[in-house]
């Protein structure tokens, strides 16, 4: 059978979206204003749960090998549900900022809030385009009729294996009778979108690659064709905790992925027509498990933010201090207060440490190659040693936006 083509950004939609993201991070390269922003996030993580479902091995916010989640990622709170209406305070302060993207995904599990249908309606109202990150753990087919139904952009869906048993390895406790469950499920969704005649939720199955599973990505690669998915993502293991480390692959394994493996599956995915990140992929190495990265200069504070379900607000996925709460303040007072611009002006100016960066892993960001490449569009004449390992373009892909 043989696969639609996915539409491709016109001219004018990819140099608003490059604009729009590149003016965020060029008011903070420029030191405009001490840490201040001229506009809100291009795009917001919101953790409608905080709780989670699954137990996988290279998570730090729920990991296997603690009772219970480690408070200090949740803004030393109990990982639970955000409230519908700190949900929707947040949405109107977003969309009057300016951003274009919400991501319903965290530190926990979306689909476990009983509201996010409504949550997904509330954003897309607000002329927000939405996103979800989940496990599948429980997209049945009443769900996914209701995703659909509310407009659901897109759909991401954490796989991590090809086989049932390194299903059940890397989700753990997970039976592993699960992944077959799980590849049903997403291709359930998929058709009931074909036949309904919607383009929306594109769907992506993501495969965070590690020494468990390196040896099935021609698997994975056939796994997310199975599911009629749009698009597979695959990312690198961040060494986040000790089992996390056991897993980063080495050198020689990564060389080996990278000269043997990835061109095959890129020449597979091109012939099946199914979009990948396997180029960008290849120019992301692992983070060393030892030692890590040294720190290079930050934006993400100028266009991105996480709100936790408590309320409080992360200026990164890898960061736990939070630089305010929503509740006693709105997320614009947060957005553009005293804590957030210390963290900006901080980020800015790594390596140089900083109390306002203490419990943020800069030496193990994933994104690193992301801000050489922001750094290097910003600001073209400053000498540096390290090149972009991704170019400027990727933050196009990064915030996703698509011609509708």
């Amino acid at each position: 059978m043989e696969r639609r083509r996915l539409p491709v950004l016109d001219a004018g939609r990819r140099a608003a979206a490059l604009l729009a993201s590149a003016a965020r991070v060029a008011w903070g390269a420029a030191g405009i204003g001490a840490g201040r922003v001229a506009g809100g996030p291009v795009y917001a993580q919101i953790s409608v749960s905080d709780a989670c479902d699954h137990r996988c091995a290279m998570c730090p916010y729920h990991p296997p090998t603690e009772e219970r989640a480690p408070p200090a990622w949740f803004g030393d709170a109990l990982p639970g549900l955000m409230a519908l209406e700190v949900y929707a305070g947040v949405i109107r302060d977003l969309a009057a900022l300016g951003t274009r993207r919400v991501d319903l995904v965290g530190r926990g599990e979306p689909l476990l809030h009983p509201s996010v249908v409504e949550m997904v309606s509330l954003a897309r109202r607000a002329g927000l385009e939405v996103t979800i990150t989940s496990n599948g753990s429980r997209l049945d087919a009443a769900r996914a009729e209701a995703l659909i139904d509310a407009g659901l952009d897109a759909l991401r869906i954490s796989v991590d294996a090809a086989r049932p048993a390194t299903y059940a390895l890397v989700h753990v406790g997970e039976p592993e009778t699960s992944l077959a469950r799980l590849v049903a499920r997403v291709g359930h969704l998929v058709r009931l979108r074909d036949r309904a005649g919607r383009r929306a939720p594109r769907v992506t199955v993501s495969f965070t690659v590690g020494r468990e599973n390196v040896a099935e990505l021609d698997e994975m690669l056939e796994l997310a064709l199975a599911t009629g998915a749009d698009a597979a993502f695959f990312q690198n293991v961040l060494p986040m905790t000790e089992r996390a480390r056991a897993m980063v692959l080495d050198e020689a394994a990564w060389a080996d992925v990278v000269d043997r493996t990835l061109p095959r599956l890129r020449r597979r995915a091109a012939s099946a027509r199914l979009e990948t990140n396997l180029e960008e992929f290849a120019r992301t190495p692992p983070v060393a498990a030892d030692v890590g990265t040294t720190p290079t200069r930050c934006y993400v504070g100028y266009y991105f933010t996480s709100v936790l379900a408590s309320g409080a607000v992360v200026p990164c996925c890898q960061t736990q201090a939070p630089v305010g709460h929503v509740g006693p303040s709105t997320f614009a007072e947060v957005w553009r207060g005293p804590g957030y611009e210390a963290f900006r002006g901080a980020a800015r100016r790594l390596p140089e440490p900083h109390p306002a960066l203490a419990t943020s892993a800069c030496d193990r960001c994933y994104f690193r190659p992301h801000n050489l490449a922001v750094d290097r569009a910003v600001r073209p004449l400053a000498r540096r040693t390290d090149a972009p390992a991704v170019p400027v373009d990727q933050l196009i892909r990064m915030s996703r936006v698509r011609a509708r």
